[in-house]
């Protein structure tokens, strides 16, 4: 997958898909990419995914966005400089 996708740079998976296991995702991802992250979101008192990079419970935007912005301070900080300029263009 990632040889058709190169730009990819993290993976954020839900770890309540019903179709596919997202362990065996996780597992999959790191076998073929062990330096990509890999983030799983799941329901409170889930098991560990001892596959993630990091594994929050439910939903958290605020500590997602920290994560992210952690994996690639630099592209943050780009995004938030743009951001920036665009309200005080507004």
């Amino acid at each position: 997958m990632f040889h058709r996708f190169p730009g990819v740079s993290g993976v954020v998976l839900d770890a309540g898909l019903k179709d596919i296991s997202s362990r065996e995702v996780a597992q999959t991802i790191k076998a073929s990419q062990k330096s990509m992250p890999v983030i799983v979101i799941a329901a409170p008192g889930t098991e560990n995914y001892p596959e993630a990079d990091f594994q929050l419970e439910s939903f958290e935007p605020a500590k997602l966005l920290e994560i992210l912005k952690g994996l690639q301070p630099k592209a943050s900080k780009e995004i938030e400089t743009r951001n920036e300029q665009l309200s005080r263009e507004q």
